[in-house]
């Protein structure tokens, strides 16, 4: 969905095409729209987990649309889970990053030829999306 010149993705049809390995405390049942926040041949988005605070999870479900998408990326308290999500426009696979070992799989999956590795634990939000926009720049 495209307001105001960004681009949003819908929350379900993501989990929906997420591997089902992928984030299991992620809400379930939500009708929140994402901005697109790096766009080129991966675009990349963060959704929010419902482990850390139930109550804005339900407070983002009834807002939904773009309004709780706004509230909801702007205003996540630094305490909630906001997991990476890339997007292949070439393949059309989703891959969800919660930890380092997740981008190596993507790293992978979209660059066989390159034997990428990397530590374990879980990445910042900041740190994936830094390297999806450098890879757009390729």
């Amino acid at each position: 969905m495209i307001h105001d010149r960004q681009l949003y993705v819908q929350d379900q049809f993501v989990r929906q095409n997420l591997p089902y390995t992928f984030h299991p405390h992620a809400r379930k049942e939500s009708n929140c729209y994402y901005p697109v926040l790096e766009q080129g041949r991966y675009l990349y988005f963060e959704i929010l987990s419902e482990d850390k605070d139930p109550d804005l999870a339900i407070a983002m479900g009834l807002m939904g649309g773009v309004v709780g998408s706004a509230f909801g990326t702007t205003l996540t308290p630094p305490d909630m889970i906001r997991s990476s999500v890339v997007f292949d426009t070439h393949t059309r696979q989703f891959f969800g990053i919660d930890t380092w070992k997740d981008f190596q799989f993507f790293m992978n999956s979209a660059f066989p030829d390159h034997n990428y590795t990397t530590t374990s634990g879980q990445p910042k939000p900041e740190e994936v999306r830094h390297m999806i926009e450098n890879l757009n720049k390729l």
